[in-house]
């Protein structure tokens, strides 16, 4: 079904390289992902109305084959849909591997952050670094949303943001 966002989301995977305590999927490195063609089998069974698919997981980018899947997505017969990808940014950090997502032009990044203290600073300069990459890669992103635990957290991310949004 579609989702409320306008969107119809694809669970591709149950893997994560992360453990947030709000998420509302446990991970499971132990299962298998979805092969392609059953995700295929699953859009095919949708209206072709066009409305994008949302690509979620724990975490899609833990899919060793998520360009691939992109690709077989972007090469269906039926209308064609844009693609946005839900992620904590994290492997975005490597430049190699977000430069394997330069070739999809209707491919969109959402990226999720959770203030520094809810999981350090290393993982934060990783996703910030994975934002910076898809800026200067031009990988467009749809938006960034942040987790608090707490109000006492939002200055930080208020500054956060201007100084971010400043340094591009």
């Amino acid at each position: 079904h579609r989702h409320a966002l306008g969107s119809y989301f694809l669970e591709v995977t149950n893997h994560c390289n992360l453990a947030c305590p709000h998420c509302y999927q446990e991970p499971d490195i132990k299962s298998t992902d979805p092969s392609i063609d059953y995700l295929l089998s699953l859009i095919n069974s949708w209206p072709d109305d066009g409305y994008p698919v949302a690509l979620v997981g724990a975490e899609p980018t833990t899919r060793k084959d998520l360009p691939d899947l992109i690709r077989a997505i972007n090469s269906m017969n039926k209308k064609h849909r844009n693609i946005m990808i839900l992620t904590n940014g994290v492997y975005l950090s490597n430049y190699e591997y977000a430069e394997k997502f330069t070739e999809f032009a209707h491919v969109q990044w959402t990226v999720g952050l959770n203030h520094p203290d809810y999981q350090g600073h290393t993982v934060r300069k990783k996703q910030m670094e994975g934002i910076k990459n898809c800026v200067n890669l031009k990988l467009p992103i749809k938006n960034v949303s942040y987790t608090l635990e707490s109000l006492e957290q939002i200055e930080y991310c208020l500054d956060e943001i201007q100084e971010f949004g400043n340094s591009i």
